[in-house]
């Protein structure tokens, strides 16, 4: 009888499946397809880490080497990043396999070992205050944390009170007073004073294991900063009673010696100003006080600056055993591109840190084209492979005038495939394509299609306002016209993001949009395929039911439809503002008919905020590739698999799992080298994931943890995947 049920299960959980629809499509980040600003320019060694807005850099241990690796939290979507130190050759390389292990995290993060066991905890952003995690990784094992501290608490004296942190501001978490544990520098709920929250840990119990504060000054370094600009006061007592002045919207501090004679100097950032701030604290009596800067000290320490708000981090950026210093803006809003958002300051003297000349730091190997990226996928110039055109909201260009913010004017970007339909090989041609930067337009969503006829494709973009341009192919490659008057009928949608596909299989192409509302309508062709006319009502305002829309974040969606036939099926992809992938099965027989859902969260992809996929073979192997975009301004490269399901198996991988059942392990072992092992039950449920760092085809699951039941084992190669059931069966 047992037998029997667990049949059944298997039954139901098939079958439920193929009820839900089962996707033809199957993708894994990639990360190998080269990528140039230049022609004779070097790889990008980062190219599809998705770029950034607002980075935030700490050392932590990814992968249980002896080498620090680095996560990288930005503002902008809430996204972290991982990457793996290689070594001595002090590069970091992007690998989004660690970034399912850490947990939800908000505004800011920084990296921390509070209890002194050599990992890093992670302190970052929660409701007015500070949110802890520990660090429980094991040796040799994947990063795990754990909640230990929901919000952090001080002693101000007269009660204990939440240790408030402005969302916008980037708090000092360093031993201030040299006793072995952590403190923290914060400034007061109104600005202008700095708060000193010693933690009393060694006091009271002799070790690092805990996190108890008391405000012990509410002046610390006698100095405030001015509550509209970011100059200081030194030797200002701070008198909270009488003031009622203006609240800084945001300021970044770093707490360091970094002049080396045994007390905590400050590096002060502060919003909407570019000068990072150096504060020399020289004590009095045994109290912290911020002195003139001395005359002694090196001239690099008054020209850090970035372009707005900078933030200072510390991490051994180049491996050399010295830590450096990072800048970085510290607003999502005031995005930079291609390389210029993030600055490194090595140490190279042993009398004072951060003295060394100034280099991009990261974000300088990766594809950004500013604040939000929208990619498109085509052949351009008719030789055979797919192109890349990226629009984006816009790069940031500031006023230069303080208090007045400055603007953004969007653009696109044209990458030519100088490789070949079956090996893409990418080289930046025109960051201005079409001179569309002179139009102060901003939020250029583009696609790709051919749509006088010709047999070259054109350039159709959305815009922010909704008004929708059309940009018609030359007789030169890579050259084209402004042609205004083809989509003037269509109703304004904000945040438009168009498409094509002929939906009523007449030969012409047909308009599909989507936009901020979240729902996804579509206009037919009423003119002729060489000569398009589109009415100014829609054909279906609320095509299939589909929305992108979740509440939890706001009432609108923001999506972003790309259809296309799969195995005689027709399918509707779209991003969405979460950054969440949507995925329907259209009916073909009747295309007004409700869509079948098959993913809201299709393949649990997040790469942050407002994703924006683009889909083709760019490797010619007949499986589609994917291209996603996102707030952050970069992209994330997806290649095709054959499709995963429960009855997937490779004629090239020849898997074996033994013993199976198994009782506290289970063997795998691969004809080829295995890269990573996941873990599920029959519901679909991520319960493990396993990176493989050596290479082996051969690898031992421990199985103590996991439950008596049925679960699926899928493992990725190079050659692809293949998934196999184990039962557990405790004795």
């Amino acid at each position: 009888m047992k037998k029997w049920n667990v049949f059944l299960w298997l039954m139901l959980f098939v079958k439920g499946a193929f009820s839900q629809g089962i996707a033809p499509f199957s993708f894994r980040f990639d990360a190998t397809i080269p990528v140039k600003l230049s022609a004779n320019g070097n790889n990008l060694k980062n190219a599809w880490a998705g770029g950034n807005n607002a980075p935030q850099f700490s050392s932590i241990n990814l992968n249980s080497d002896e080498i620090p690796d680095l996560i990288v939290f930005d503002r902008s979507g809430d996204k972290l990043l991982t990457y793996l130190a290689t070594g001595n050759n002090a590069e970091f390389i992007y690998d989004p396999f660690y970034e399912s292990f850490f947990p939800d995290l908000n505004d800011w993060v920084l990296a921390k070992d509070y209890n002194g066991d050599g990992l890093n905890d992670l302190f970052t952003s929660t409701s007015s205050g500070i949110a802890v995690y520990k660090n429980t990784q094991l040796v040799a094992g994947n990063p795990q944390f754990e909640l230990v501290n929901s919000l952090i608490y001080s002693d101000y004296g007269n009660s204990q009170l939440n240790l408030f942190v402005s969302r916008a501001d980037l708090p000092a978490i360093d031993d201030v007073d040299g006793d072995g544990d952590l403190d923290i520098l914060t400034f007061y709920i109104l600005g202008t004073c700095m708060e000193y929250h010693k933690n009393l840990s060694i006091e009271l119990y002799s070790n690092r294991d805990s996190l108890i504060f008391e405000e012990s000054s509410d002046n610390w370094g006698n100095f405030t900063e001015n509550g509209t600009t970011n100059s200081i006061t030194i030797n200002d007592s701070c008198d909270r009673a009488g003031f009622s002045g203006f609240r800084h919207s945001g300021s970044a501090q770093l707490a360091r010696d970094i002049d080396h004679d045994g007390d905590a100097d400050l590096l002060l950032g502060d919003v909407s100003y570019p000068e990072l701030l150096t504060l020399i604290n020289q004590p009095v009596n045994e109290n912290d006080v911020i002195v003139d800067f001395p005359n002694n000290y090196p001239v690099a320490y008054n020209n850090f600056n970035i372009e707005v708000f900078p933030a200072p981090f510390q991490v051994d950026a180049d491996n050399d055993g010295d830590v450096d210093l990072i800048i970085a803006p510290n607003t999502e809003t005031q995005s930079i591109n291609f390389g210029r958002t993030a600055k490194m300051y090595p140490t190279i003297s042993t009398a004072f840190d951060f003295t060394g000349p100034e280099v991009p730091f990261l974000t300088d190997q990766q594809i950004d084209v500013g604040r939000a990226a929208y990619p498109a996928l085509g052949d351009l110039d008719n030789d055979g492979d797919l192109d890349l055109v990226i629009g984006n909201y816009g790069e940031f260009e500031s006023s230069g005038l303080i208090g007045i913010d400055g603007n953004y004017r969007g653009a696109l970007h044209l990458f030519e495939n100088v490789g070949n339909a079956s090996a893409p090989s990418f080289v930046l041609r025109n960051n201005n394509l079409g001179n569309l930067r002179s139009l102060n337009l901003k939020n250029l969503a583009p696609t790709l299609v051919d749509i006088s006829g010709d047999g070259k494709l054109d350039i159709v973009f959305g815009t922010l306002f909704g008004t929708i341009y059309y940009l018609r192919s030359t007789s030169g490659a890579f050259t084209f016209e402004n042609v205004t008057d083809v989509f003037d009928a269509i109703p304004p949608i904000n945040y438009v993001s168009p498409t094509f596909y002929d939906i009523n299989n007449d030969d012409k192409k047909d308009l599909i949009v989507g936009g901020k509302p979240g729902n996804i309508a579509y206009y037919l062709n009423l003119g002729t395929q060489n000569n398009p006319v589109f009415s100014g009502t829609s054909d279906n305002a609320f095509w299939g039911g589909a929305e992108t829309v979740n509440e939890n974040i706001s009432n609108f969606g923001y999506s972003c439809p790309q259809v296309f036939k799969k195995f005689d099926e027709l399918y509707l992809f779209s991003g969405s503002e979460d950054g969440k992938l949507f995925l329907w099965n259209i009916n073909a027989d009747s295309i007004n008919a409700p869509f079948q859902l098959i993913d809201s969260t299709f393949s649990n992809i997040d790469l942050g905020t407002y994703s924006a996929p683009a889909f083709g073979d760019l490797n010619n192997d007949g499986f589609i590739d994917m291209m996603i975009g996102n707030k952050r301004g970069g992209l994330s490269f997806y290649k095709g698999l054959e499709p995963n399901s429960i009855n997937h198996n490779s004629t090239e991988i020849q898997l074996t799992i033994y013993p199976n059942p198994a009782n506290n392990s289970a063997f795998v072992k691969s004809n080829v080298a295995i890269e990573n092992i996941n873990i599920t039950d029959l519901s679909g449920k991520l319960i493990q994931q396993i990176k493989i760092n050596n290479s082996s085809n051969y690898y031992q699951i421990d199985t103590p943890t996991l439950t008596n039941g049925f679960y699926l084992i899928q493992v990725n190669t190079n050659n692809g995947f293949v998934t196999k059931k184990l039962i557990v069966q405790h004795k």
